[in-house]
């Protein structure tokens, strides 16, 4: 990048002198002013692009002289933005196509082919004695403007000129429902050039209004940020915004929408209606003074003789006779225009991205820095990534005009906008080469420190989260209930009560008269047969001790018929009730939590998810997934969760319907599926179904909804083959205390 420099004024004996002749001194007297940049190819020579900076767009858009000339260049050189797009364009973000209300014609970008414009590009930047206008000198440069505010704040290069002549000129590449850059941004308020050629930050005043008191005779300050910008603001956030100072009537809406019909018919209409798209400074001023008088009503005839204006137009464009008193045609425009508004207002992925790295910053520790930009990243950019399967952190970077994280920590390291009492010497964060491994020279290896004042931190809050939650969104939980059941002949040996053992009067109306009982219950059932058998108050000393005497049905059920020496006669009561549910039939139950759903009831022992991890001949592992289906009862479809898995993780998945076929063992049932996944990812797995984000550093099982339902450790069985190395000592699930 070349920048031409150009000294400040200090001849202010001359300039105040010479009054009458200000316009032709340079206006400029406290710091230099980058006044052209250039990028040249350092092997051909040649200059690539070229453009006049925003300092000398000032100085030619404050000279009378030239006014005339921005006026003709509305038609090829000016693209309308709303006000509200131009906070996002001072942050530093390019043009988008949904923010661009009006652009210059295709026709006029497609008229010089690109073997001339190519071949221009090509030839040295030396006037061999031919004077060139500093505005043509780069055909496919524009410079943006709020509409309501002549004045450029922004000079780019338009993609859309740039683009193939083969394209539908009857239909517009921008606007609401767009998708793209429309202009990349060269210089923009809140640069860097911007930052060192005006005025420190402590002069700019904070504002949430424009200055709309300038008058026509006040002296115009380009040195204090604005560039004589009467709709120049800046918040106490510190945001840049550009409001529009000139009111546009509806004829100069239709004119924009309408840009592409005819240009010449266009600047006809335009000079008949007596309105332009680009006024002189001196027209903003007196517009404003009109404005604020008749907010006082102290003009009552510059009111009349606008409404009457309004009236006139309306009637030669073919409307009623008096369309100001139609309510529905004003409120319907309102709310068109208000819905554009907000279609262009959203955000793009680069501030989706941004807004993730700076949540992630705030929640670092005190010591966690210096770290691996790799582990930032996985395990603190993604979990405050987006939520739900609709888009992966993966498709959003594909859709930033970064395409690499690298590429945003390039960017986000120079110094950005902030108060100069913030200034801490670099912008959001700082990283630097790892200087452990000397083999890898990659400057951004580590992430140092990052910028605690930055103003894109302020009002970012610290939250609390609770291990296992992985998400804000509603995560729905299996559990899986132990039930028992009464062998049939118990209830005549032990003249048991019929409806408790059927659990007639069970708290659930699923498991009403099926026989499967909870523990509470068959302790109750217990109890009652011993205090019915007084066994617990035979002797003083076994009442004590907390021994309970057996009788002979009561043996006969613990420890079946024939009694031997072993057999004990009385046990404690802590033993008796662990011997007696051993001895009844296994149940379980799966209940969905919240809401306490019951899925199913079954006999025998809950089904298990098998997880087996298998070492192949070329030293890479393959872990397989069975079982799922017997929790997932929504209808999993196994190619999105296996899809969704690999997606997380990062590594590559498939579907075995038969793996009888290749020698293993078959599937439980009929219409399950087994996942293959090409890597060892039994903790991650263990992760992802039990919710439990403690078992996994892998930054895909945090932070992020899942949308399958999670299951207990309980009944995960993971199952290791010759090879494959042991897992590393975990505490048992649930456990309290460090790992």
């Amino acid at each position: 990048m070349i920048l031409y420099l150009k000294s400040p004024n200090d001849n202010d004996s001359d300039a105040e002198s010479s009054s009458s002749s200000s316009s032709s001194c340079w206006p400029y007297r406290k710091k230099p002013q980058f006044v052209w940049m250039a990028l040249e190819d350092k092997k051909s020579g040649t200059v690539l692009r070229e453009s006049p900076t925003l300092a000398l767009i000032a100085v030619m858009w404050h000279s009378t002289d030239f006014s005339a000339r921005l006026s003709v260049l509305s038609k090829n050189k000016i693209v309308w933005v709303p006000s509200a797009v131009s906070r996002y364009l001072c942050r530093g973000a390019d043009l988008m196509r949904a923010g661009i209300r009006a652009a210059p014609d295709h026709s006029v970008g497609a008229s010089t082919s690109a073997s001339a414009t190519v071949a221009k590009h090509k030839q040295p930047k030396k006037n061999k004695g031919k004077k060139e206008d500093p505005l043509e000198a780069s055909r496919d440069m524009v410079m943006i403007c709020v509409q309501g505010n002549p004045q450029p704040f922004a000079v780019g290069q338009s993609i859309l000129c740039r683009e193939n002549t083969n394209v539908d000129h009857n239909k517009n590449d921008y606007g609401p429902g767009t998708k793209g850059i429309g202009v990349e941004i060269w210089s923009c308020y809140g640069d860097d050039l911007w930052r060192t050629t005006t005025a420190s930050a402590r002069s700019i005043r904070a504002s949430s209004t424009p200055n709309t008191t300038a008058t026509a005779t006040a002296t115009t300050n380009l040195e204090d940020g604005s560039y004589g910008n009467p709709g120049f603001s800046r918040t106490e956030d510190g945001e840049l915004y550009i409001w529009p100072v000139v009111e546009t009537s509806g004829e100069d809406e239709s004119s924009e929408e309408d840009e592409t019909e005819n240009a010449n018919n266009r600047e006809i209409e335009i000079e008949e209606k007596g309105s332009t798209l680009l006024a002189s400074p001196s027209n903003i001023n007196s517009q404003v003074e009109g404005e604020h008088d008749k907010g006082n009503e102290e003009n009552p005839s510059l009111e009349k003789e606008t409404t009457s204006e309004k009236e006139l137009a309306s009637k030669d464009d073919g409307g009623d006779d008096n369309p100001v008193d139609n309510p529905d045609i004003n409120h319907n425009d309102r709310n068109h225009q208000q819905k554009e508004d907000e279609e262009a207002t959203l955000p793009n992925s680069d501030d989706l991205l941004h807004e993730y790295v700076c949540r992630a910053l705030v929640h670092l520790g005190k010591n966690d820095l210096p770290m691996s930009v790799g582990t930032f990243y996985t395990k603190h950019v993604v979990p405050h990534g987006p939520k739900g399967a609709q888009q992966s952190m993966a498709e959003l970077m594909k859709e930033t005009t970064y395409k690499k994280f690298g590429n945003y920590l390039k960017r986000w390291q120079q110094k950005n906008y902030h108060d100069d009492d913030d200034n801490d010497g670099f912008g959001l964060l700082k990283t630097g080469p790892d200087p452990s491994n000397r083999n890898n020279k990659d400057p951004n290896a580590l992430l140092i420190s990052y910028n605690r004042r930055h103003f894109d931190l302020r009002g970012i809050k610290k939250t609390k989260k609770s291990p296992g939650d992985s998400g804000g969104g509603k995560s729905t939980k299996v559990l899986v209930v132990t039930l028992y059941v009464v062998p049939n002949h118990w209830t005549k040996l032990l003249r048991l009560d019929p409806d408790a053992v059927q659990a007639t009067h069970a708290s659930s109306a699923a498991r009403k008269g099926t026989g499967m009982l909870t523990l509470p219950e068959v302790r109750k059932i217990l109890e009652n047969y011993l205090e019915r058998e007084s066994l617990g108050m035979m002797e003083s000393s076994s009442k004590r001790s907390g021994k309970v005497v057996l009788d002979g049905p009561l043996t006969d059920a613990l420890y079946g018929k024939g009694k031997s020496e072993t057999t004990p006669g009385e046990l404690l009561r802590k033993d008796l009730y662990t011997r007696f549910a051993d001895r009844l039939s296994p149940a379980f139950c799966l209940v969905e939590m919240p809401g306490s759903t019951v899925l199913k009831l079954a006999h025998g022992k809950p089904p298990q998810v098998l997880i087996e991890v298998v070492r192949r001949q070329s030293k890479k592992f393959v872990t397989r997934l069975r079982g799922l289906e017997e929790y997932y009862f929504d209808g999993m479809e196994p190619a999105i969760f296996c899809k969704e898995v690999s997606k997380r993780l990062a590594i590559s998945g498939s579907i075995d319907t038969d793996p009888s076929a290749n020698g293993r063992a078959a599937l439980p049932k009929k219409g399950h599926v087994e996942c293959v996944f090409g890597a060892n990812v039994v903790d991650e797995l263990e992760a992802l179904l039990t919710g439990d984000e403690t078992l996994s550093d892998h930054g895909g099982v945090k932070g992020s909804d899942w949308p399958y339902p999670r299951i207990p450790s309980a009944v995960i069985k993971v199952v290791l083959r010759k090879g494959v190395p042991a897992r590393k000592k975990r505490r048992p699930h649930g456990a309290g205390g460090k790992r």
